[in-house]
Order: C-alpha cells, then sequence, then structure tokens
C-alpha cells in the first residue's frame, strides 16, 4: 500500500465525484445523424415544413412591418373626405376626389358621392359602378342603396332585374323583395306570412306588405295578437302598443299595464 502524502491526495483527487481524472471512465459519445442528401439540417427553417413556413412568414412580416405603416400619398385627403361625407358636405368630398384618382380607397369616394345623389342618378351611372365594383364591399353597399331607392319608388322591374346579385340583403331589403313578389303575383303573400311573427320592430317596407296580408286575409285578428304576445315576451311595450291600438283594443289602463308587464311577465302572458 502506497502510504505517501502525495500520492493519497492525487488519489483521493481521481475519486471525488465533483473533480473525476481525466482518466476516469466517460459515458459512450453518440454519433450524430446526418440528414439525408439534399434535406435541410433544420427543418424548422425549411419552406417544406410547416414550422418552417410560419418562421418566415413572420420574419417577412417583421420585415415589411415598417413600410406598411408608413401613410399612403392621399390618405389625410381621403380621411378629410371621409368627415365632409359624414357631415353631408358632399360638395368638398367631389372636390377631394379628383386627387385621390389612384389612391386605394379611391372606390369609397365615388360611393359616398353616388349615394348622395343616387335617385337622380341615370341607371346607367349607377351600373357602371356596380359592373366595375362586382364582388367587393362597395358595389354591395352601393347595390343595396340602389334597391332601396328602386323599391320606394315602385320600380318593380327594375329592381327585380338587381336584386339577384345582392349579398346579405338586410331585413327592409328582404321586404321590398317580397313587394316585388306581390307585384308579379299576389300569391306571394302567403309565402312571406311567417315574417310578421316576430317581437321586434321591423322597416316600414316590412310594414306596407303585412297591410296587404291583412287586406288579402293572409293574416287574421288572431295573428295581431300572437304577435302582440311575442312583443311582450321580448319586452318591445312600444311595438305592443302599437298592435293593440291598430287591433282597436286600446285604452286609457293599457299603457300602465304594458308598463308592468317587462316586470311581471307571467301575468300578463297567461
Amino acid at each position: 500500500m502506497d502510504g505517501h502524502p502525495r500520492r493519497q491526495a492525487m488519489r483521493g483527487l481521481r475519486d471525488d465525484p465533483l473533480h473525476p481524472s481525466p482518466d476516469a471512465a466517460r459515458p459512450p459519445v453518440r454519433p450524430v445523424p446526418l440528414p439525408p442528401p439534399g434535406r435541410n439540417p433544420e427543418p424548422w427553417v425549411s419552406l417544406q415544413h410547416p414550422g418552417g413556413r410560419f418562421v418566415r412568414s413572420v420574419f417577412v412580416w417583421l420585415l415589411a412591418l415598417p413600410l406598411l405603416c408608413q401613410a399612403a400619398p392621399g390618405d389625410s385627403e381621403f380621411l378629410t373626405a371621409r368627415e365632409a361625407a359624414q357631415r353631408g358636405q358632399f360638395g368638398r368630398v367631389a372636390e377631394l376626389a379628383d386627387g385621390l384618382r389612384g389612391h386605394p380607397l379611391h372606390a369609397y369616394v365615388e360611393l359616398w358621392l353616388l349615394q348622395s345623389r343616387l335617385a337622380a342618378l341615370p341607371q346607367d351611372d349607377v351600373r357602371r359602378y356596380l359592373d366595375r365594383e362586382a364582388g367587393q364591399l362597395v358595389g354591395n353597399r352601393l347595390r343595396g342603396e340602389w334597391l332601396r331607392t328602386l323599391g320606394r319608388a315602385g320600380q318593380w322591374t327594375t329592381f327585380d332585374q338587381d336584386w339577384p346579385a345582392m349579398v346579405d340583403p338586410d331585413p327592409e331589403l328582404q321586404c321590398l323583395q317580397a313587394q316585388a313578389a306581390v307585384q308579379k303575383d299576389r300569391r306571394a303573400l302567403e309565402a312571406h306570412r311567417q315574417r310578421w311573427f316576430v317581437g321586434r320592430d321591423l322597416p316600414e317596407a316590412c310594414n306596407r306588405l303585412f297591410e296587404a296580408m291583412f287586406a288579402g286575409g293572409v293574416l287574421k285578428d288572431a295573428d295581431r295578437w300572437a304577435r302582440i304576445r311575442l312583443a311582450l315576451a321580448g319586452g318591445n311595450t312600444s311595438l305592443a302598443s302599437a298592435l293593440l291600438r291598430q287591433a282597436g283594443a286600446w285604452n286609457a289602463g293599457d299603457g300602465r299595464q304594458l308598463e308592468a308587464a317587462p316586470r311581471d311577465p307571467a301575468r300578463y302572458l297567461a
């Protein structure tokens, strides 16, 4: 046994797990597999890899962000035109329109100007814009206003021509379309009877349709009371009041009862 102090110290150093000796046993080194020829060793930066596409997309957007944040030429004038349109100052909008030609949102400036004088415009001018902006939001907006103008004027033939291209019509346009259908065939009133049975207020175009239904016997007094109940169930006392007056069933105490109905609907709907 070697009792030399230096050799003992060296032996203790080799046995210390925190200071292993250089010749201590090491775990086997596993070779790193190389990618097949032609493959990217880091797939997350590959365009074919889903993660790679995402990383590259983010990188491109970060590079483009400063450019996107820069104001385009004419943006200030466009905002001025929009504010003028909101205030009904269409003369000012017209002054700015020529200078905004070529601006990405110039179609909106044209939309505002057309809407301001839609009833007086030749149909060709309206259709020219609708054809050019077909499939675009601005085109659909003008089509909706154009159909409203035609329906209120009773121009049902032209209304029918332009109706098929309308996307997502609102309740007023739907009732105008029903009126157009009734002009061609009174039996269409029956097809639209279910529009009556709602507890909310509807546009005046729908009320005209309902008047024709009552006049033609498609809707009856019992249907009026059914809608009164729907209005009360929804807390729409103003509609219920109007319907009660139409039914000839209004008296001085009804106003107080209708005000109390939303607080205790079961009492009035029983």
